[in-house]
């Protein structure tokens, strides 16, 4: 079977950053860094440049010069033993605590001694309200392979891909103003997001990406037993998913003759009906009238073709997609 390509949206959340050579580690005292004030965000002067530093529910944490928002280092903080480790412009590599004090976080050498205090410095109303549009479920209206994002508001991006057995893998993300940096295991990455109504333009180095809200993420149900009917192929009955042209869809073939099609990134293609089967023929009987094709089945891929030069392939999935609805972020 061909290998599907990576996903253009997985690509774009895992794409790694180039660390720079100079290595810190930061201690919290007590508690985390999350736990200093109700922001998340401090920054102040740090020797010859100004710092920023970033903190996310799930603990990640973000180091960047505000003057020119270059990346620093994007890692996470361990409520173990409180420690990270990120990469500064600095000569020479430094050991330097950050104590959480108040609305503060005070960095030090391995003495103790202060090299600089970061003030709270939470979002603007603006900032807010970006961030806050970044909430919810993105999808491609087409491309393949297909996939979606869904950002939580407590700081978890998860990149769906329905045409892939692990279907979805949940990352970390934290947004500052139209940034945006991601965390996938040991790989990061960074970019810049637009939010337009119900439109949303993803950017970085190695491209862009544009998507469309939808009412909330995909899920995969599992099959449940059914009869079929004597008069169909039950080898048919089943979810089949696969891409047709630039548009991924599945097919749910039940075995009481009805059928459905699901395109998650444009519903409007997505439709039901009914069906017959008779010795590799397929018959789709929808409100729009009816349709013919052939079919062929071999283990778990189903060929479909519609005429001359209208041919897909599908593969057996373990059931069929449903879009929730998910709550007001």
């Amino acid at each position: 079977m061909k290998k599907q390509p990576i996903s253009k949206a997985y690509l774009l959340a895992t794409v790694v950053v180039v660390l720079l050579a100079s290595v810190f580690a930061i201690v919290v005292s007590n508690r985390s860094a999350a736990d200093a004030s109700t922001s998340n965000r401090w920054s102040g002067p740090y020797r010859d440049r100004s710092l920023t530093v970033l903190v996310t529910a799930q603990n990640m944490v973000v180091l960047k010069d505000p003057t020119g928002f270059r990346t620093l280092e994007i890692g996470t903080l361990s409520p173990e033993d409180g420690a990270i480790l990120w990469s500064s412009q600095s000569e020479g590599a430094l050991f330097a605590y950050c104590l959480a004090e108040g609305n503060n976080l005070r960095l030090t050498d391995a003495e103790k001694q202060t090299l600089a205090v970061l003030n709270a410095d939470p979002l603007t109303a603006e900032e807010q309200r970006q961030s806050d549009a970044l909430l919810g479920t993105w999808v491609m209206e087409s491309g393949v392979p297909y996939d979606e994002m869904t950002f939580t508001r407590e700081g978890i991006l998860t990149v769906t891909m329905p045409s892939e057995e692990a279907f979805s893998i949940d990352m970390k993300y934290a947004a500052d103003g139209d940034a945006l940096y991601v965390l996938n295991g040991d790989s990061s990455g960074n970019g810049t997001y637009a939010v337009n109504g119900d439109r949303i333009d993803l950017q970085e180095s190695g491209g862009s990406l544009q998507m469309v809200r939808a009412s909330g993420p995909l899920r995969r149900d599992a099959a449940q037993p059914e009869s079929v009917s004597a008069d169909l192929d039950a080898r048919i009955v089943g979810t089949w998913g696969g891409a047709r042209e630039d548009q991924y869809g599945e097919w749910t073939f039940h075995g009481d003759g009805t059928y459905a099609y699901m395109v998650p990134g444009n519903p409007g293609l997505s439709g039901q009906g009914s069906y017959t089967t008779s010795d590799g023929s397929l018959t789709l009987r929808s409100g729009a009238g009816s349709r013919q094709a052939t079919y062929t089945i071999e283990s778990d891929l189903l060929g479909l073709a519609f005429g001359e030069g209208d041919s897909y392939g599908y593969r057996r999935k373990s059931g069929p997609l449903t879009r929730e609805i998910a709550a007001t972020p």
